[in-house]
């Protein structure tokens, strides 16, 4: 009697590994995270930009492509149930610009490496004259890449959105591999 209830809690305890197990497998669930994370990210960013206050860079603004691709093309996978592998693979390419981007913004936080003409602020090559130069003071429309304007657990947006973006590319790839063997 005693062997067949330590069986019976085996199974039970087995169970529930099994099924995560079976969840990293199934394509569909992975492809809903994404989908889900990649809109959860996209209203966290418009909820800082526009609720907090805090203006994104040029650079903040390209690092938000990789989450609206994914929500689209994700979307689109969804509907259009043919050429799979292919929009994974975009998203996935999509993913791994992020990283980069993201990573190279890093660089310019932290003095690694220098603005380029993506967070040019507009006035590098015009000579303007005093009451120019007081209004676009006065509007400051365009925020330095140099500037972390928000940080969260002490880590800019960009340096959190380094690693998610690696992640994610990371994810793609497994699914990727998952179509040759089941969707």
């Amino acid at each position: 009697m005693v062997y067949f209830n330590w069986n019976l809690y085996c199974n039970f305890s087995y169970r529930p590994v099994h099924n995560f197990h079976l969840m990293l497998h199934n394509n569909k669930f992975i492809l809903n995270g994404i989908l889900a994370f990649s809109i959860f990210s996209l209203v966290i960013a418009y909820y800082v930009q526009y609720i907090l206050g805090h203006k994104p860079c040029n650079l903040c603004l390209i690092e938000r492509i990789p989450y609206i691709s994914a929500v689209i093309l994700v979307s689109l996978m969804f509907m259009i149930k043919k050429f799979e592998k292919a929009i994974a693979g975009t998203v996935m390419f999509f993913f791994i610009f992020g990283a980069v981007i993201s990573f190279y913004h890093v660089g310019i936080e932290q003095g690694f490496f220098s603005e380029s003409l993506v967070c040019d602020l507009g006035n590098a090559n015009e000579s303007l004259s005093k009451e120019d130069l007081l209004k676009q003071l006065e509007n400051k429309t365009v925020v330095s890449c140099k500037d972390v304007t928000f940080r969260l657990l002490g880590l800019s947006l960009a340096t959190i959105n380094t690693v998610i973006s690696i992640l994610l590319s990371g994810i793609m790839i497994k699914v990727i591999k998952n179509y040759g063997q089941n969707k």
